[in-house]
């Protein structure tokens, strides 16, 4: 039987996302012939170990319970934990719902590869890109794929003349407000914000670099988003038909993406044959430009006169109650998610 180490936590802001999607994906791990191991990342940094996984991995409860960990490589191709305990962890492979900073921008992945342990998910290369989402838009244009024009800043939040400087720069090169503003490298919306003015952008670009100094500024579309899940099964890719997804507020934020009923979506997205095929194989092609494995999620605007734009790539996509992840996957069946994962595992 193999043993499977689930990871979450992590250091980011986006920590209690990634207990939802532990506590999700538990349920599934629970029914495969597997030997589970459930290490989580504190706030902190340390490795900690569940030796008996809970029901449920709530913020501030989960730690009481968990032993001290120390990550050892015996070997260039092995990797072993041991606890504060005594006991020696063996995984035979990984599976990480670590989100955001550390754990989808390629920071783990690249240790995963050195140590030379099989993971779940997509590798160094496909993280780091899906993670900057400046980069990721760059590589889609190049690709004759539509993206919203945008502005690239890299300022700290204490550096008032240059956050001042990439505000006058995005707006001459942009023309006109609203504009979307968004560290480049962060996830579940987190520092995102609308400008309608120059002061309103100031403000916006300096809460966003509290996140990454890397700032995406845009233009703010007015319209709908699709989600696309793709994946890998049986040596073939699909692409799930769209979720759209539709908020009262100005923009998809993090609140909206975590809180039931926020969001009104509508799964399939209704639309037309030949836009539904489209947007499907241009999700597709990102996947296999961008070097993802096993499965992504691909963000699009759908513009109120019918363009189509690409937004970003999430390589780590949310699995919690209200992620569109497993919602997408459950259009191909219930089991799609067990027998994916199950595969990568006998494999």
């Amino acid at each position: 039987m193999k043993k499977i180490a689930l990871l979450f936590g992590g250091r980011s802001g986006e920590h209690t996302v990634s207990l939802a999607s532990a506590s999700y994906l538990l349920s599934i791990l629970r029914t495969l012939p597997v030997s589970l191991y459930l290490i989580g990342v504190g706030r902190d940094g340390r490795l900690l170990w569940l030796p008996t996984p809970p029901d449920t991995l709530r913020e501030g409860e989960w730690e009481k319970a968990a032993i001290p960990l120390t990550l050892c490589y015996p070997s260039p191709h092995t990797v072993r934990f041991r606890a504060a305990t005594g006991e020696v962890l063996f995984p035979d492979g990984f599976l990480s719902v670590i989100h955001g900073t550390y754990g989808e921008d390629g920071a783990l992945q690249g240790a995963l590869t050195l140590s030379g342990a099989p993971f779940f998910g997509s590798g160094i290369t496909a993280s780091a890109l899906g993670m900057h989402k400046a980069l990721a838009k760059r590589l889609a244009a190049a690709a004759d794929i539509p993206v919203v024009p945008f502005s690239h800043h890299i300022c700290r939040p204490e550096d008032g003349a240059a956050i001042a400087e990439a505000a006058r720069l995005a707006h001459a090169r942009l023309g006109r407000f609203p504009l979307f503003v968004k560290p480049c490298a962060s996830g579940s919306s987190l520092g995102a914000s609308v400008a309608e003015s120059e002061e309103a952008l100031v403000a916006a670009i300096r809460a966003a670099a509290a996140f990454s100094s890397d700032i995406l500024v845009e233009e703010y579309v007015r319209g709908v988003e699709l989600e696309v899940l793709v994946f890998e099964k049986g040596g073939e890719t699909f692409a799930s038909p769209p979720a759209q997804l539709r908020v009262d507020a100005p923009f998809y934020g993090y609140k909206e993406k975590y809180q039931e009923n926020a969001v009104t979506v509508t799964l399939p997205a209704p639309l037309p044959q030949g836009e539904l095929l489209r947007l499907q194989a241009a999700a597709k092609r990102l996947f296999a430009l961008f070097g993802c494995r096993h499965l992504a999620r691909f963000d699009f605007f759908r513009r109120q006169d019918g363009a189509l734009y690409f937004n970003e790539v999430n390589t780590a996509p949310g699995f919690t109650a209200t992620s569109m992840a497993p919602r997408l996957l459950a259009l191909h069946g219930e089991g799609t998610l067990r027998s994916i994962l199950w595969e990568w595992i006998e494999g």
